[in-house]
């Protein structure tokens, strides 16, 4: 097989992935009221920033941008690190000394990693923090 029909499945394994992965994502979103969205959300994670999670990710990154979306506006509350200097493409310091390797990674208090996209229930799970 071609190198590029290759590249071609996996491109499209990926997508096929990320897509089941967002609607997942906007499903839950669904269950919320259009006011509680705003709200729940943002306290969400505020909660999760106080808890001491972070969410390391590259603007690059399609995991990350998808990862964000689900937020909406609430994503500026988020505890994001961004892992790659804009100037030089370069990993920054802080990724390099925390072994960051994969997009998006979650850190939780207790130490432990999540590598990929997450849900909220497992977010809530791992965080110790309420959606609803």
């Amino acid at each position: 097989m071609s190198d590029v029909f290759i590249t071609g499945i996996v491109f499209y394994l990926n997508f096929k992935n990320i897509e089941s992965q967002l609607f997942a994502s906007l499903a839950q979103l669904e269950t919320l009221g259009p006011k509680a969205k705003s709200s729940s959300l943002d306290d969400f994670a505020k909660c999760l920033t106080e808890r001491g999670v972070k969410f390391y990710g590259a603007a690059w990154d399609g995991h990350t941008q998808n990862q964000k979306a689900i937020f909406g506006p609430a994503v500026k509350y988020l505890p994001y690190i961004e892992c790659i200097e804009p100037e030089t493409n370069q990993m920054t310091f802080e990724c390099q000394v925390e072994e960051i390797k994969v997009f998006p990674t979650w850190e939780f208090s207790d130490g432990k990693r999540k590598i990929g996209e997450m849900t909220f229930e497992e977010l809530e799970e791992l965080s110790g923090c309420s959606l609803h």
